[in-house]
């Protein structure tokens, strides 16, 4: 190990490193490296060696990197991939060829686009957002299939006449019959509901009967001051009742009122079922409905504008007619809210006038909240009541037993 150097030769190609630690050759002496030849005596091939692990062909061998094809757009890159996200979604209506056919519909039937897409429609069609892209679309030159899906699309929609206007109504005709179905209940129920307090608060009704009896329970109580000799009393006064209690503090005004009925005017106890639209009638107002009916309105004259610019597409005579049919069928119906709002609006005046409150500044949901207030504490106050008579009476069952 001590002698000449071990032979160091290159080899013929540039190799890839053996990456090892060098031992010293005084180390290596005695050691199990003692007695290794310099001749080459291995069974493969040194050509081989070469061949395969030189760095030269390694890098020739390297596959070339594939190269990005890069697709033209004119649309904004931002605009691109929100349209794709987009069109994405619509898979199911086929081809963009097959979605223009569902949206121009020569027979009028486009069942197949529902609400969520039409609405995805109205963002991705060219010019929603920015109407340079038509512009854009009208210039272009070139092979249209090297453009990316978005562009695509946006060629086969382009040239539809009215495209926005078709797609403003197929949503409206989906849409609106769904509006004034969810708005005619609540319509109903509050025109409902002040027939009912109006009915309730004239001639001999149980409700008037129960407000002279309290009347004349609280002018006694009152009698000799300032606060005694009432002709009437504000209806917010019912739910004030229930706080005035007695020494022993488990019995309230409104407990005596209650069972007083229950003893004498058996029928009265019954009062709230004169008005059972009230309860859910208390948590609707009448501005909210005259809005909704304005918003129903707008919409309806929308889009009778829409469908007499339609009108003048030759091929859209179909679609017209079904959506001049549809329209003058929803106009019938919001034209019958609007009457039924109408009367309920002079009915709550008339109605909140009979309860002594201001008909111009009151609001009528402000009194059914009062009385449904009082519904509930009523009801609560004759369980109340029922409870610690029945408690009573087994109280004087076993009483009576014990007696015997």
């Amino acid at each position: 190990m001590g002698g000449p150097k071990r032979p160091n030769k290159a080899p013929d190609k540039k190799m890839r490193a053996m990456n090892w630690k060098k031992l010293p050759a005084t180390k290596a002496k005695n050691s199990i490296w003692s007695g290794i030849s310099d001749e080459w005596k291995i069974d493969f091939k040194k050509g081989e060696l070469t061949d395969w692990f030189n760095v030269v062909d390694a890098a020739e061998k390297k596959p070339e990197a594939s190269k990005k094809v890069v697709v033209p757009s004119f649309l904004d890159p931002k605009r691109s991939q929100n349209v794709g996200i987009q069109l994405a979604s619509l898979k199911s209506l086929g081809t963009f060829e097959e979605m223009r056919a569902l949206i121009v519909a020569p027979d009028g039937d486009s069942s197949k686009l529902n609400i969520d897409m039409l609405k995805i429609l109205q963002q991705v069609i060219p010019g929603a957002e920015d109407p340079s892209e038509i512009e854009a679309l009208s210039s272009h030159v070139g092979d249209r299939t090297l453009l990316g899906k978005p562009e695509q699309f946006m060629f086969t929609m382009m040239d539809v006449p009215k495209l926005a206007e078709r797609i403003d109504l197929l949503l409206f005709e989906q849409e609106f019959a769904e509006l004034v179905a969810d708005n005619k209940p609540n319509v109903e129920l509050l025109c409902g509901a002040c027939a009912e307090v109006k009915s309730s608060s004239t001639g001999k009704t149980r409700l008037k009967r129960l407000l002279e009896i309290i009347l004349k329970i609280g002018n006694h109580m009152n009698g000799g001051t300032s606060r005694g000799g009432l002709y009437g009393f504000q209806i917010q006064t019912v739910n004030k009742l229930n706080d005035i209690k007695t020494g022993d503090r488990k019995t309230t005004l409104l407990d005596f009122v209650v069972e007083y009925c229950m003893e004498h005017e058996q029928d009265l106890v019954k009062w709230p079922n004169d008005m059972p639209q009230l309860p859910d009638a208390a948590d609707l107002t009448m501005a909210n409905s005259l809005k909704d009916l304005k918003e129903l309105q707008t919409a309806l004259k929308k889009a009778t504008t829409q469908c007499a610019a339609l009108a003048a597409v030759e091929d859209a005579a179909a679609q017209v007619e079904k959506l001049r049919v549809f329209i003058q069928q929803r106009k019938q119906e919001v034209d019958l809210l609007e009457s039924s709002l109408k009367q309920s609006m002079a009915d709550s005046k008339a109605t909140l006038a009979t309860f002594g409150m201001d008909a111009n500044r009151g609001k009528v949901e402000d009194l059914f909240g009062c009385l449904r207030d009082f519904v509930k504490t009523w009801t609560l106050s004759i369980r109340k009541i029922e409870t610690r008579k029945e408690k009573e009476a087994k109280k004087e069952e076993r009483r009576a037993k014990a007696m015997r």
